[in-house]
């Protein structure tokens, strides 16, 4: 029978091996190559054998012991990976349409207890607000001017510049107010 030539990926994969153990094992001077440098499996076995680490056996024959159950799981192994994939997709919509419905439940029972207000709502309010803020700004030159004009003192115009202010924040304060009984009215 003649020797059987293979590359040495070709041998690798039929050893069971990993490519790059077959490239360590040339490098090593381990594997018997014929003049186009495909491996000479029958010479290769034997010279793999002969120069083996005989401390190590338990360790190749753990690792054989491994190999070979890999290579019987393979076809079993697609299959119940295919369907893992499946079911752990399905499981995952699932679970992200469950999250989903519990959310907008749990934003409907805010609602109805007056915790959340509707966006247009707020935004109307806000713009409301802003225009207001906007006008008391855009009158507060004609206001302070009669009155820090004649201040006498730093003093007297500071006071002058707080009172107007502060008015200001009075007049939105009451403006928010009217709108939050508005919007709770509504609700």
């Amino acid at each position: 029978m003649p020797a059987q030539h293979l590359t040495q990926a070709e041998f690798a994969a039929s050893q069971g091996w990993a490519k790059s153990y077959v490239t360590k094992l040339k490098q090593d001077g381990r594997l018997v190559l014929n003049e186009t440098g495909l491996v000479d499996v029958a010479a290769s076995l034997e010279r793999i054998k002969a120069t083996a680490d005989e401390n190590r056996i338990d360790v190749m024959q753990r690792h054989a012991e491994a190999r070979a159950a890999k290579a019987a799981k393979p076809a079993q192994a697609a299959v119940d990976s295919d369907a893992d994939k499946i079911s752990k997709t399905f499981s995952l919509d699932r679970a992200r349409k469950m999250r989903s419905d519990a959310d907008r439940a749990g934003l409907e029972v805010e609602k109805m207890a007056g915790n959340l207000v509707a966006r247009d709502d707020v935004d109307f309010v806000l713009d409301d607000l802003a225009a207001l803020f906007l006008s008391l700004l855009d009158n507060l030159p004609d206001q302070l001017a009669p009155v820090v004009l004649p201040a006498k003192t730093l003093d007297e115009a500071r006071g002058a510049i707080e009172e107007a202010v502060s008015s200001i924040i009075d007049t939105l304060n009451a403006a928010l107010l009217k709108r939050a009984r508005e919007l709770d009215e509504a609700a």
